[in-house]
């Protein structure tokens, strides 16, 4: 994705944009190698201070690499890397309502595992409004 970006460098027209010109990017090549090779990542070592922690940490992260890419991608964009609906739209190429949708059906089925691997002692969010940094109506 570098290489490419590298080379495609001179057609970037709005260079206050290439977070988003680059996402685009990375993304675009990873569904290129996810198509062309199977996909069994090991989920990455994560560096936390207690074992609850990181086992938590884990589950969480077994449960996003079991949702659908096209749900996937969204919660990776807007978690790890800070995206805003908007800019994770213009990176998949999908409106900024489609975003928030596919957010709102991961937040859902990542509720559902989680819930079914949580101990007693972890409460249930009261809401599906957990990315209340842009509201629907705000669209």
């Amino acid at each position: 994705a570098c290489a490419r970006a590298w080379r495609g460098l001179k057609r970037l027209r709005r260079p206050e944009r290439f977070a988003v010109w680059f996402y685009r990017i990375v993304v675009n090549e990873a569904k290129r190698a996810q198509r062309s090779t199977r996909r069994d990542a090991p989920i990455e070592a994560v560096a936390v201070q207690d074992d609850a922690s990181r086992d938590d940490r884990i589950v969480v992260r077994a449960a996003i690499d079991a949702l659908e890419a096209r749900l996937r991608l969204p919660i990776v964009l807007r978690y790890y890397y800070g995206l805003r609906s908007a800019e994770i739209g213009q990176v998949l190429g999908a409106p900024a309502v489609t975003v928030r949708w596919w957010l709102l059906l991961a937040h859902r089925r990542l509720r559902n595992v989680l819930d079914d691997s949580a101990s007693p002692s972890h409460s249930r969010p009261a809401s599906d409004e957990r990315y209340a940094d842009e509201s629907i109506a705000a669209g």
